[in-house]
């Protein structure tokens, strides 16, 4: 795969752009690779050390250096950002799409460091400068976390719950208002800088992450929260940002979707559908979205119901779920009722030979499965 480079070994972080990605070895060097505008070298070039400042005179310190061994590296859609031990934030990859904040980022910024990586270039990351009132050496009371960031925003979690952002002039992409009323954009120049993100009061985010085009972050209480750009792949675009969720305990995104799972483990998703990346009924493909449902997964599973075709509410029924079936919305789920009697008469069910609908093989085979 790292087409005629060596291997890389004891990697230790991982993590992918849009048309690239980046790496760190356990000694804490960095390597990258993709297109030049996401952090890499060009297609046939594979993966490559970036550029330190004692072997190239430009670029990272050495991770021998105390304080500049990197503790994350998270990417976006062009930018990758790299956390270090003392607390900096530095990046690689294009910045012409409002993923980096102040004069480092905005259109025709291109590339980290100013120099356009290639087969004979390396790739150069440069310090964050526009965050660095954040980093913890400057501002022990109140440092930068995290760092995430998509196509036209970029957001940091602060230590104290706060989140920063910058990004596009519109509201819904940084989260904020301008102009001194509440449904102000900004300028181009305020949204670029770093700003406070307009939260509700009382809430303390303790983890964030981004997708395509909308960014997520997770309360300390549970509650879920998202901002995004106008007409965003992941459905999150209003202001002031919106409450997906209560009673979650872990959040990730792909590109253009974002999953979450509730505390009592189930799993739903909302957003950009490629190949029912968030549970969709399979005729969803590729161009289709969808507001959040419940994911159901592969297998059969039973489930109390409401008997309302008895028209009696106080009845149970049961029913069995088959997701893979072409059907995996609580809407349309495919129904197979067994008698409350036949349930408490057994506690192992024996499943029929055929389906109520004629259907053989498995699981109509005759086995014995509980049912509850």
């Amino acid at each position: 795969w790292n087409s005629s480079k060596p291997e890389l070994c004891n990697i230790q972080m991982i993590s992918t752009a849009h048309y690239g990605g980046v790496a760190v070895d356990k000694q804490g060097w960095i390597y990258s690779w993709g297109r030049s505008f996401y952090g890499g070298r060009g297609w046939s070039v594979g993966a490559t050390q970036v550029a330190y400042l004692a072997t190239d005179g430009v670029g990272l310190p050495s991770p021998t250096i105390e304080g500049y061994m990197p503790t994350q590296v998270e990417s976006g859609y062009q930018t990758t950002w790299i956390m270090m031990e003392n607390g900096e934030v530095w990046h690689l990859g294009g910045s012409d799409n409002f993923e980096v904040p102040g004069a480092q980022g905005g259109p025709g910024l291109i590339y980290s460091g100013g120099v356009t990586p290639d087969s004979s270039r390396k790739v150069v990351p440069v310090r964050t400068e526009a965050l660095s009132p954040w980093f913890r050496a400057n501002n022990p009371d109140e440092y930068i976390i995290q760092v995430h960031s998509g196509i036209y925003f970029g957001a940091a979690l602060l230590s104290t719950g706060r989140v920063l952002t910058w990004g596009s002039s519109g509201i819904q992409a940084i989260g904020r208002a301008c102009g001194g009323t509440s449904t102000s954009d900004c300028s181009s120049e305020q949204a670029r800088n770093p700003g406070y993100l307009d939260q509700p009061a009382g809430v303390k985010f303790v983890r964030m992450t981004s997708a395509l085009t909308a960014m997520t972050a997770l309360s300390s209480t549970g509650a879920l929260y998202g901002w995004g750009v106008t007409t965003s792949y992941e459905h999150i675009d209003h202001y002031p940002i919106e409450r997906l969720d209560v009673n979650v305990e872990h959040v990730q995104t792909g590109q253009g979707y974002v999953l979450w799972r509730k505390m009592d483990g189930q799993w739903w998703g909302q957003g950009y559908n490629p190949r029912g990346a968030v549970g969709h009924k399979a005729s969803m493909e590729d161009g289709d979205y969808g507001d959040r449902h419940k994911i159901w997964f592969a297998g059969w599973e039973f489930r109390s119901c409401t008997n309302s075709a008895m028209n009696r509410t106080n009845d149970s029924c049961h029913r069995l779920l088959d997701p893979w079936d072409g059907v995996t919305g609580p809407a349309r789920e495919k129904q197979y009722q067994f008698s409350l009697q036949q349930c408490e008469d057994y506690v192992d069910f024996v499943w029929p030979t055929k389906g109520p609908n004629g259907e053989t093989g498995y699981p109509w085979d005759g086995r014995k499965g509980l049912c509850t």
